[in-house]
């Protein structure tokens, strides 16, 4: 959290939770650095600032806007280190993919970013530079717009991420996300894109070590088309796989009733977990203005379910990653809903 000044008050934003958009001028590029004169806006707290520093997607404070704000106040540093996902951050996490399954966005698109291939080894900078890249891919699925009518035609994106420091690829980030087929080639090259321009570099690829900047992979597929078991199956299988540096001594915690003091390890049938070493900052998260339960609450109605849905097919059914969408059927169908 950071306090931003607005002209006599201050007020708390924090990049994780608030919804921030560009309003660019014209010859702005999407995924630039703001031009002095374009407006950051902050749409959760209703701010609008005016750009006077390009580059402050350099700061190293969770929400950029702190350094918009206050040129002369200095961003701080994340000072939280943590050795393991939580508990509460699987639960979070699940929480999310419920959320995105619930919407008919089943995450397919498995990306790996490794940060250090690209000379940052910091962990606020990379943080920094994580949440840059949420701004630009939130920015590049809004602005689709139909070719024919000119009308907002905005790309259904949304994702759940973790840092993870390993040996071999340093501090690196996974993200598992939803895109629909057709744009999934277009938009690994707007990551590639976006971190050679952010960072200044080019990406490691095509090496014999196997040792990349950025990798993507997703289930195999007729014609563009992910088969609905296939899909659920590969994303069980890589939600498991990120949550690999899960604290070994967990316990199911109270919001997963069925499940609740139960071993952890032994309800997410994790097989393999390995520590993930210690990072600085947030470890994991998702996309709040999509996933987020604010968010998920203003589609409930037009979903025809419930705004704490997700929360309460969570502690009724526990973990269920693979078969989440026949959880929720089969639970409709005995008309507990």
């Amino acid at each position: 959290m950071a306090p931003l000044y607005t002209g006599g008050r201050f007020c708390e934003v924090d990049f994780d939770t608030c919804i921030v958009e560009i309003e660019r001028l014209h010859g702005s590029q999407p995924g630039d650095a703001p031009m002095p004169g374009e407006k950051l806006r902050c749409l959760t707290h209703g701010l609008v600032i005016v750009q006077h520093q390009p580059k402050y997607f350099q700061a190293a404070e969770t929400c950029a806007m702190a350094a918009l704000a206050h040129p002369r106040q200095r961003p701080r540093r994340a000072t939280r280190a943590t050795e393991h996902l939580t508990a509460n951050d699987i639960v979070k996490l699940y929480l999310a993919v419920l959320r995105a399954n619930l919407r008919d966005m089943t995450l397919t698109y498995f990306a790996t970013i490794s940060w250090t291939t690209l000379g940052l080894d910091d962990d606020a900078q990379i943080q920094a530079a994580t949440q840059a890249l949420f701004v630009r891919l939130r920015e590049w699925s809004q602005r689709k717009v139909d070719g024919a009518s000119g009308a907002p035609m905005p790309i259904p994106l949304a994702w759940v991420w973790c840092h993870e420091r390993g040996a071999r690829l340093g501090l690196h980030t996974h993200l598992l996300m939803h895109v629909p087929g057709q744009y999934a080639p277009r938009l690994g090259k707007i990551i590639c894109r976006f971190l050679e321009r952010y960072t200044g570099r080019a990406l490691l690829k095509d090496r014999p070590d196997g040792l990349v900047t950025f990798k993507a992979d997703e289930p195999r597929s007729a014609r563009g088309v992910i088969p609905q078991k296939a899909a659920l199956e590969f994303q069980g299988q890589i939600i498991r796989y990120m949550m690999k540096g899960v604290d070994p001594y967990a316990m199911v915690p109270a919001a997963i009733v069925c499940q609740h003091g139960q071993d952890l390890l032994s309800v997410l049938k994790l097989y393999r977990v390995e520590d993930q070493g210690q990072i600085q900052g947030k470890r994991c998260g998702y996309s709040v203005h999509n996933l987020g339960k604010t968010a998920f609450a203003q589609v409930a109605t037009r979903l025809r379910l419930a705004p704490d849905e997700p929360e309460y097919i969570m502690a009724e059914s526990g973990f269920a990653f693979v078969d989440a969408v026949e959880t929720i059927r089969g639970l409709r169908a005995l008309r507990i809903y």
